[in-house]
């Protein structure tokens, strides 16, 4: 459900596809951490230092998308305000 403000300086169809589309980004931030942490166990577990190296940075980025993709409206509605 949309906050009754939505997103500052857009209208309701524009803020819907930004609600959409920050959906999308969250999701896509969920498999991308599964992804690194089975990639991640895997490398582990068989001693590919390789493969778990890059299934920290892909966890990493997915908890750096995360936290990027939810601030994003708080960024847009200050900068919009000021």
């Amino acid at each position: 459900m949309r906050s009754p403000g939505g997103f500052g300086g857009v209208g309701d169809r524009e803020g819907g596809i930004a609600g959409s589309a920050q959906r999308a980004a969250l999701i896509a931030c969920v498999f991308g951490f599964m992804i690194g942490a089975g990639s991640t166990a895997v490398g582990e577990r068989g001693g590919d230092t390789m493969l778990a190296r890059r299934g920290k940075e892909f966890l990493l980025g997915s908890i750096l998308g995360a936290a990027l993709d939810g601030l994003g409206p708080e960024f847009l509605n200050a900068f919009y305000s000021a």
